[in-house]
């Protein structure tokens, strides 16, 4: 996952595994990512809302943005739970919601 700004800022991006335990560093040379982990490799729900809470916000918090934060997102349904929407309204941003896929 990854996120960039109007103005050209960037989020460090979230590489997500399917795997729980790793024999290596998979970052190594990257540490700069995110890592996280899901069953499938894909962003799930828990995934995503750890993405919002220990990336997303508090790099727009460490920018020290004074104006409202717009964050557009896929809109599968793994994106638009209840947990996000609370992190979202907690933070102060709006979301909008693409449709699925796109």
């Amino acid at each position: 996952m990854a996120a960039a700004s109007a103005v050209g800022h960037y989020i460090q991006p979230m590489i997500i595994f399917p795997v729980q335990r790793f024999s290596y560093k998979p970052l190594h040379g990257f540490e700069e990512a995110a890592m996280g982990r899901s069953e499938t490799g894909w962003v799930d729900s828990v995934v995503f809302t750890s993405w919002l809470k220990d990336v997303f916000i508090p790099r727009i918090e460490a920018w020290h943005v004074k104006k409202r934060v717009l964050l557009i997102i896929d809109g599968h349904n793994t994106h638009t739970t209840m947990r996000a929407s609370d992190v979202c309204v907690k933070s102060g941003i709006e979301w909008y919601c693409l449709l699925e896929h796109s």
